[in-house]
């Protein structure tokens, strides 16, 4: 799995505190579905997180009319 540049996120800690966290490095994201068949059907390796669940959804809609 490739990685990508670090960064730092801000985050609530047990006692809702903010505090910030530093990632040297973040694992990047990708997104595969399985055929029945057990094939990748579908891969996805520029994955914008708000955007993913629609376009598999969107995939899978027109997959299975096939």
């Amino acid at each position: 799995m490739p990685l990508g540049k670090g960064g730092q996120v801000r985050v609530k800690d047990a006692q809702g505190k903010l505090v910030t966290l530093q990632r040297s490095v973040t694992a990047v994201r990708w997104t595969f579905v399985i055929g029945k068949d057990g094939k990748i059907a579908y891969k996805n390796t520029r994955v914008i997180p708000a955007q993913d669940s629609k376009q598999v959804a969107d995939f899978i809609e027109k997959f299975e009319k096939q």
